[in-house]
């Protein structure tokens, strides 16, 4: 992971996590990036959410609602970009962009990740919680 960044962000209808490299010269690191974020947006359109609960927990808060949604309720965009890739995740239905939202929420404590929180939140916020429309970096 020290070779790229992840950055989520919320939108009003679900949300975006793209992974860039942090050497934008290292195509190598750009095609696994690209095979990866094509492989977890083949199993999320298929309502697999494995990788994200191997990595979270099952308990993930908006895992089951995600797994339950109707085919129509969640969209799933994979598109490459110029130093990596990205996934857009979408839906008209209000719980389903809940649950999309709720599932940035446990990147705050993943061991996995490093999140600069101050870049997002304000002294107002005393929730934890990032403002949405927000968007998060890790590592």
């Amino acid at each position: 992971m020290s070779a790229t960044t992840h950055v989520f962000t919320e939108t009003p209808t679900g949300g975006t996590q793209r992974v860039v490299v942090r050497s934008p010269g290292d195509t190598e690191q750009t095609a696994l990036i690209r095979r990866h974020l094509r492989d977890i947006a083949d199993r999320f359109a298929r309502r697999d959410f494995g990788a994200a609960a191997d990595v979270h927990g099952a308990a993930m808060p908006g895992l089951a609602l995600l797994k339950s949604a109707d085919p129509g309720d969640l969209r799933v965009r994979y598109r490459d970009i110029q130093t990596g890739a990205e996934i857009q995740c979408s839906s008209s239905n209000p719980k389903v962009v809940w649950a999309l939202h709720a599932q940035t929420y446990p990147i705050w404590k993943c061991p996995t990740h490093s999140i600069d929180s101050s870049r997002y939140t304000d002294a107002s916020n005393t929730t934890g919680r990032v403002k949405s429309p927000s968007t998060r970096q890790s590592h």
